[in-house]
């Protein structure tokens, strides 16, 4: 009895730590709407259509579904009301009948499809219109970029934080611990890949930097750290290739992780060139509040 009375007090103690080191796992519940255009409706791809009573709701209704932006209208301005036909038969033209319309992506800058519509007002994750050259919306996840220019980390690292000079946009090597996001970007090196063969050009992309790294002066024991500082440990998934991570002698002060095309992780010396993923953050002001999309 005495020792599952240890092994209780352990567990609490080892609770209250990782409550104090790892960051509210409904964190991403907090996260920020901006209304970007009064009276202008996306004609983004939907994930969910519903009639709501309030903005909040429809909010709500946005982080369930982790949507990146959506289109909001107060019910009286709807032209139609919906009957009990199936939603599909209404999803072609939901401005008609729905006031809330949750969205995969956000709309970039110059886009023609946020449209002028005095029906809806039109709210986004991030706190402007996506101007990134070359970006890349992963739905339900976040913005990206892939720079095939090779840097080693700590540049890599720096190329992404920079903001746009224009719009103030900025970022950091992009958040990988979950699948879906791992899965995610390898399948963009292997569709890059893939068109590079169509090309018939020889330059592939098999490994790329992303926001993991382990620095031995933090601490005796090994544990990595995401571009936030959130330890690994806050977060449940792995992809290691077998036989990472190594901590061989070369890489006895520093360890960076590179993402290869078929979806594992890799430890990698830090100084190797490599191309590398950025991830756009919702705001730039400061980049404690600005989160990572929809943190999945």
């Amino acid at each position: 009895m005495f020792i599952w009375q240890i092994i209780a007090v352990c567990v609490s103690i080892l609770t209250t730590i990782y409550s104090l080191i790892c960051r509210d796992s409904k964190a991403d519940l907090r996260y920020h709407f901006y209304l970007l255009a009064e009276s202008h409706r996306s004609l983004g791809e939907k994930l969910h259509i519903e009639n709501v009573d309030s903005l909040e709701t429809c909010k709500q209704l946005t982080r369930l579904y982790k949507g990146l932006a959506f289109n909001y209208g107060p019910k009286d301005r709807l032209r139609n009301k919906a009957g009990n036909t199936s939603r599909d038969h209404y999803w072609e033209q939901a401005q008609l009948y729905f006031n809330c319309h949750v969205l995969k992506c956000p709309e970039r800058e110059s886009s023609k499809t946020l449209i002028n519509d005095s029906s809806f007002n039109y709210y986004s994750l991030y706190d402007q219109l996506i101007a990134v050259p070359h970006h890349i919306c992963v739905s339900q996840v976040g913005i990206f970029t892939l720079s095939t220019n090779p840097e080693t980390f700590v540049n890599a690292s720096m190329q992404c934080q920079k903001p746009n000079n224009d719009t103030k946009q900025c970022g950091s090597l992009a958040h990988i611990a979950s699948e879906k996001r791992t899965t995610s970007l390898a399948r963009i090196l292997t569709e890059y890949n893939e068109k590079q063969e169509e090309i018939k050009l020889k330059s592939k992309i098999n490994l790329a930097y992303v926001g993991l790294h382990f620095n031995r002066s933090r601490g005796n024991h090994f544990e990595m750290f995401n571009m936030d500082d959130d330890s690994l440990r806050c977060f449940g998934y792995r992809a290691w290739e077998p036989g990472n991570p190594k901590m061989s002698s070369n890489l006895r002060n520093t360890s960076c992780v590179a993402l290869s095309s078929h979806g594992t992780w890799l430890t990698v010396d830090c100084k190797r060139k490599l191309p590398y993923f950025c991830e756009v953050l919702t705001r730039c002001h400061d980049k404690k509040d600005g989160w990572k999309g929809a943190n999945q």
